[in-house]
């Protein structure tokens, strides 16, 4: 029976029964009960069909307003009612699949990105990472993702964010940052509530591309050794037969005897470019820095000469690290000719090599007030054969770079401005001990 059916027959009782009372008929006990038990039951079906519908409904809001997928609404024994309680209760579940689906999902993407080795930063309408990784934070030179959170890239003080922001959306660039790292640089966006959001990837590609680049100039290397070396082997017999010839000639003998010497020169320049790719895996044994420095130090001193004063600020500790103890004495040379060299340029008759130590992490720090690093080829100290000096060729850092990579250190170069000081600090790795 409907609520409207129900309705009427509850108005047309409680009519009729009213109209028989005003017109004086009298009816008896049992006839009232009738009335009564007839105006109970309608008003059980009236309730059964309206009220109680009604009553559903507004719980079914209620968990729509409370956004609880949980819970369900019974049926009340209304085919029209328990049709719409159904419906409610199909909606309620895929809401509650859909629900989960995006939970899992979002799970799944939080965990590629904390797991992954690529550097991620995700941003929010306000332009501050809101999602990021451990490995993008260390790659912008921080110690974990909660020190990059919730900041805008510009505030980040770091040479990745800031040449990430220069980024345009959907542009990726292939860069080196701070002449030791080359990344693979992405910006892009998606869709969210209506709005773009950007996003940031970061790979690093230092290693392939230092394989690439070595295999490549290591074969023009070999090529151009074996034909040089082959052609000074000729010139040098044509001008020793000569001079045999003429031993009494001595302008002949002069001229022949400078040629040999030259072709003495390019093969030893040869041979440098050569011994560069021959730089030995290093052989580890446990070496303390400060003695290893301390018993560099009249060599250090005679590099140096009178450009500038050395000081030495060693760790009170032992700092005792696995290295190989030949190939980190000659990188410390050639970074401490490079601050020397700086120095000169610069003409500073203060000139100051600072070389300090710490034992936790083992780490040498090399500073100096030179001429510093220009900002046009900061990104390029590091790459092979490149140089900014009028007669150099590039080998010094190209073999620093190498050393310090086979001993798996974290190594960076850069110039302050603010300071005007160049620090080249080298970080051991902790296993290695």
């Amino acid at each position: 029976m409907t609520g409207k059916v129900s309705f009427f027959l509850l108005t047309a009782v409680v009519i009729l029964w009213g109209a028989l009372t005003l017109f004086g008929v009298a009816l008896s006990p049992f006839h009232n009960v009738i009335f009564i038990v007839i105006s109970l039951i309608l008003l059980s079906i009236l309730y059964r069909s309206t009220t109680l519908p009604l009553s559903k409904v507004i719980s079914g809001l209620d968990l729509l307003k409370s956004q609880d997928t949980a819970n369900r609404l019974s049926k009340v024994g209304q085919r029209d009612a328990d049709s719409i309680v159904s419906l409610f209760n199909s909606l309620m579940q895929s809401l509650r699949d859909e629900r989960l689906k995006v939970q899992e999902q979002d799970h799944l993407i939080n965990m590629l990105i904390h797991t992954s080795s690529i550097g991620v930063a995700i941003l929010n309408y306000n332009n501050e990472i809101a999602i990021t990784n451990d490995k993008m934070a260390l790659l912008m030179g921080k110690e974990n993702s909660q020190a990059i959170l919730g900041k805008k890239l510009t505030q980040l003080n770091s040479a990745l964010a800031n040449r990430l922001n220069e980024l345009s959306t959907n542009e990726s660039k292939t860069m080196r940052i701070e002449g030791t790292s080359v990344l693979k640089c992405t910006c892009s966006s998606f869709i969210r509530n209506g709005f773009p959001i950007k996003f940031y990837i970061v790979e690093l590609l230092t290693e392939e591309i230092i394989k690439t680049e070595k295999s490549a100039y290591g074969r023009v290397i070999r090529t151009m050794a074996h034909e040089v070396n082959n052609t000074i082997s000729g010139l040098v017999t044509v001008l020793d037969i000569i001079t045999a010839i003429h031993p009494k000639e001595p302008e002949i003998t002069e001229v022949a005897q400078s040629a040999i010497q030259r072709c003495s020169s390019l093969a030893e320049f040869v041979k440098s470019y050569s011994d560069v790719m021959k730089i030995p895996q290093p052989i580890m044994q446990p070496v303390d820095i400060n003695e290893l420095i301390i018993s560099m130090t009249p060599f250090l001193e005679s590099i140096v000469g009178k450009n500038a004063k050395l000081v030495f600020e060693l760790s009170p500790n032992k700092a005792i690290i696995n290295i190989d103890k030949v190939l980190i004495e000659q990188t410390i040379v050639n970074i401490v000719k490079n601050s020397a060299e700086s120095i000169a340029i610069k003409s500073n008759e203060d000139g100051i090599i600072t070389i300090s130590t710490s034992d936790a992490p083992v780490q040498i720090t090399i500073t100096d007030n030179g001429n510093g690093i220009p900002d046009d080829v900061s990104d390029y100290i590091f790459t092979p054969f490149f140089t900014t000096k009028r007669n150099g060729h590039g080998l010094g850092l190209m073999f620093v770079n190498e050393t310090l990579r086979n001993h798996n250190c974290d190594f960076k170069l850069s110039s302050s401005k603010t300071t005007g000081l160049t620090r080249f600090s080298i970080t051991f790795p902790q296993n290695s001990k």
